[in-house]
């Protein structure tokens, strides 16, 4: 993003440094319309990767592992799956604290963290599940278990 900035930079000075013959002309119009329309590109590329920060910042505040880690536990394999098709999507209150422009960004950045801590989570309840269940069988065939 810096690098864009630097080059918008750069092609603004040398398009005001121009001649003034050049400087009524279309090519002088035309220099600056590329130049803005780079700028703004800029501008809007830098503020979508803060609203997708800050939806994943969201998402790690606003998401619970209990719930997630408890259901793999009791529910075993179907939970990761639950988990990994369900589609998270910030509270309304969330999203209006967010500008029109940058609110596809927002909710991209938080369904991706939230989706991970969902399946992450319940990975791991199901991990101990399993664990609790080889524990279950191998005690079962053990002869000198009371």
């Amino acid at each position: 993003m810096q690098k864009l900035t630097v080059i918008v930079a750069i092609v603004t000075v040398v398009v005001a440094s121009l001649p003034p013959l050049v400087e009524a002309g279309p090519i002088r119009e035309s220099a600056e319309r590329a130049a803005v329309a780079a700028a703004r590109r800029a501008i809007v590329l830098q503020d979508c990767d803060a609203a997708a920060t800050q939806g994943r910042e969201d998402a790690r505040d606003a998401q619970g592992r209990t719930g997630w880690f408890a259901g793999g536990l009791i529910l075993g394999v179907i939970m990761p799956i639950v988990a990994h098709v369900s589609a998270p999507q910030p509270s309304a209150n969330m999203l209006s604290r967010q500008d029109s422009t940058t609110v596809n960004c927002y909710t991209a950045g938080y369904s991706a963290e939230a989706k991970s801590r969902r399946v992450t989570s319940s990975w791991l309840g199901t991990a101990v599940w399993a664990g609790v269940v080889v524990a279950a069988v191998a005690a079962a065939d053990d002869p000198y278990s009371y």
